[in-house]
């Protein structure tokens, strides 16, 4: 990948408003809606009361009572019927949007000066992954044209979603659908997305006590995410096993890279096998927990 690229992707969009759409997300949302500042945007779960995982997206508060919400495509309904089902007499509404075109810009180098002006018809969030700085665009397709004129001139690259894919794993980002699914734990994702998603300081809201208890406990969830460095080629899909057992499956891979969610015992420095593959287990960046 060159030094700075972009590529166009898509979101499922949602739309909580109303006066009493704070209080409600905040009972809804592991994150601090409250503390998000118009403009603003925070990643957060919601969950079900068992506090397993019903969704995972970023919640940006475009005024003092309308968030827009983006999820992964395909995921938006379920969002919505989630969102929907404990809005009793609340002055709130919780509505669809169609699927809106993403501009991702991901960079070596920071990329402050190339981040669009804060407008009416865009939702602009800043991106920090290891080593990587960048950020997403949600917007019309013509307004996301623009900006991509713009960016063409100023770093002469375009990339496919194949390349942001291949950073996303090698970097060790966790997508829902894929390394968080419908039903895990959000202890399971790790350090770094728990810090991102999740407020420790806040009231209640669903799903807290499972949340708490594990956080508490130092994260001792039953599987983790880990990174997979081969010695040749990783594909999706392919069972892990170590010492005879199968421990986990990857969920995405790149080259000779992949994350998988294993079983705790499988630590850091472990050789497993990928298939045919023989594979190291790393720590994801900015996993801390133990």
């Amino acid at each position: 990948m060159s030094e700075s690229a972009w590529v166009v992707v898509e979101r499922d969009l949602v739309e909580v408003a109303g006066k009493d759409s704070i209080g409600y997300l905040q009972g809804q949302l592991s994150q601090d809606i409250d503390s998000i500042d118009i403009n603003g945007n925070a990643w957060t779960f919601v969950l079900a009361p068992t506090g397993r995982v019903e969704s995972w997206f970023r919640a940006h508060r475009s005024g003092p009572d309308r968030f827009v919400l983006d999820v992964e495509v395909g995921h938006g309904a379920a969002l919505v019927e989630r969102l929907r089902r404990f809005l009793i007499r609340t002055d709130a509404t919780v509505a669809s949007v169609a699927t809106s075109p993403m501009l991702s810009m991901r960079s070596a180098v920071p990329v402050a000066e190339l981040v669009p002006a804060e407008a009416d018809d865009l939702v602009v969030a800043l991106v920090s992954w290891p080593g990587i700085h960048g950020f997403d665009v949600i917007a019309t397709q013509q307004r996301i044209a623009q900006i991509g004129i713009g960016l063409a001139r100023e770093t002469g690259s375009f990339d496919d979603n194949h390349s942001l894919e291949m950073l996303r794993v090698r970097n060790g980002v966790p997508q829902f659908g894929a390394e968080i699914e419908e039903g895990s734990l959000p202890a399971e994702a790790g350090r770094a997305v728990l810090d991102a998603s999740v407020s420790f300081t806040k009231g209640c809201y669903t799903g807290q006590e499972l949340v708490a208890r594990m956080n508490s406990r130092g994260g001792h969830a039953p599987k983790r995410l880990r990174r997979l460095k081969g010695r040749a080629d990783l594909d999706a899909g392919v069972e892990v096993v170590a010492d005879g057992e199968v421990v986990g499956t990857i969920t995405s891979a790149a080259g000779n890279r992949a994350i998988s969610l294993l079983k705790r015992r499988v630590e850091p420095g472990s050789m497993v096998m990928a298939g045919d593959v023989s594979a190291e287990v790393e720590i994801l960046p900015g996993d801390e927990l133990t």
